[in-house]
Formats: C-alpha cells, structure tokens, sequence
C-alpha cells in the first residue's frame, strides 16, 4: 500500500509573477510516495511565487484532498509560522475560490484537539515526533546537518528514485542546465498539462539541490559553527530543493515510527502519530 508524504518550504521575498506585476514570497511543496519499505517515488513538485501566506495553506489543503497525506514536513522559518496558523482554519482560499478543510495541525496543538487533523510536522527541535525518532540534539544546526546526511545516504543507496528527466525543455540556451535560464523559460510558459509541469518543476528542484554546499572559507575549506557543524548554502533559490528533502524527511520519520510501533504492538495498526485505528 502506498502512503502519500507533503514537503514545504516558504520563504519570504520572492520575485514576484511576472505576469501579474505583484509581489509576494515564494513558497514550493512536494509530494512523495512510499511504502514500509522501498524505494521513495516523487510525484510531483510545485512552486510558486508572488503569494501570501494564507494561498500557500489553501494550496497545501488542495494537494492533501488529492494525496491523502500521511505526514507534511515543513518549514517554520521565513514565515513557515503564519502558513502553519493558516493551515488551522477551516475555511480556506486560495485566492481565487474559499472552501472547506479539515484544519490541519501538529500533534501538540491542543486548541484544536479532536478538531483537526494532526498530519503537520515543524522542522525543528522538541517536536513529540522528532524526540520519538531519536531526533534529539543540541542546536538546530545538527537537525539540519542530520537531515542532510539522510537525504544524502538516500540518494547514495537508490532509496530516493525520480522520475525521468522531462523531455519537454528546450534544446541548448535555457535548457542547458543552468537553472536560473530554465526557471525563467518555464515561468514563461502557459497553458502546460499539470503533469509536465510537474515533471519540469521536479527537474528544476534536483537542479537546486546540485546547487546546495557547505559554507567555506576562501581556501574552500568548510566553515563549522561554535557546534562544529555545517552551514549550507546557495548561490540560487532553494526552496523547492528543500520542500524535496522535508518529504524525504516525513517519510523517514514514518517509517522509523512503523518500526517501534510494531515492536511495541505487532498485531495492531497505527497512525502516523501513534494513535491505534
């Protein structure tokens, strides 16, 4: 059976849509599959730019009726926290229709216990979730370097598979490689099928992610923090590159929670938040 898995990055500036003259920040989500064990298959990956807040939530609600989801990662920072109290309204809009949602919430959300949907993880220390699997460190800076280190193995090991590279780019000059020429060709284009869309747009977060390193002095070597960790970097955008690893991280985070689950209780079934269904 395959379980559904939702990464999101929000981040505060974005350039705008060109087409509507206005500005706003960028915000990207992907959608992952997985079973209890296997490879990991990205469905698809979508970014946008010149929205707010709110559309960001209505937008991760729309991908959760279609998906189903088991978990969402996400991001609190760069204005993560206001689209985490967007996602806990019942009613939401997506700036060109209102409707009706079941909030979506963290499992520590106690105002709307029982009223909510508890799918929603912060990418942050003290989460219930993140002590449960073990996540328990000294600074953010080493969640973040573990994270990284995952994702990395995953690659390394073939869990992580996706899907072929979209045959739809351009020949030579913005379909070259260099992101930022594809990113604006693809900004350019109306009237795609969602699916080469997505198909696009998941080539592009791979492309960012190539883009992601470790911060280093002039001589190239790394500079550690005063934990002696990582700091990782980026000439170009990297949300979308992010939304992609969050996912990889809620699926690792689920499967680690099957695991003890099923020691604690092999004969019963669980949520993702250790609730018996």
């Amino acid at each position: 059976m395959w379980h559904y898995f939702g990464g999101s990055d929000y981040a505060r500036g974005g350039t705008g849509d060109p087409r509507s003259r206005r500005s706003g920040d960028d915000f990207a989500l992907a959608t992952a599959r997985a079973q209890e064990a296997g490879p990991i298959q990205f469905v698809n990956v979508w970014r946008y730019t010149g929205i707010e807040a709110n559309q960001a939530a209505a937008m991760i609600h729309r991908h959760d009726q279609a998906f189903q989801y088991s978990l969402l990662v996400m991001d609190p920072n760069g204005g993560g926290l206001e689209v985490r109290d967007d996602l806990r309204k019942p009613i939401q809009n997506d700036g060109a229709s209102q409707f009706a949602v079941t909030p979506m919430i963290t499992e520590w959300d106690e105002q709307l216990a029982g009223a909510g949907n508890p799918k929603l993880v912060l990418f942050k220390r003290g989460e219930p979730i993140m002590d449960r699997c073990g996540f328990i460190f000294p600074s953010e800076s080493h969640l973040v370097n573990k994270l990284h280190d995952l994702f990395r193995r995953g690659l390394m090991n073939g869990e992580v598979q996706a899907p072929p590279p979209w045959a739809g780019w351009p020949r030579g000059g913005r379909g070259s490689g260099n992101v930022d020429q594809m990113r604006l060709w693809l900004n350019e284009q109306v009237g795609m099928q969602p699916h080469e869309r997505a198909a696009a747009e998941i080539d592009l977060a791979f492309l960012q992610l190539i883009s992601v390193g470790q911060k280093a002095d002039k001589e190239g070597k790394p500079l550690l923090d005063k934990y002696n960790q990582f700091t990782f970097v980026s000439r170009r955008k990297k949300d979308a590159a992010y939304a992609l690893i969050y996912c990889y991280f809620g699926i690792h985070l689920w499967r680690t929670l099957q695991s003890l689950q099923e020691k604690e209780d092999p004969d019963a079934e669980f949520s993702a938040f250790g609730q018996e269904v």
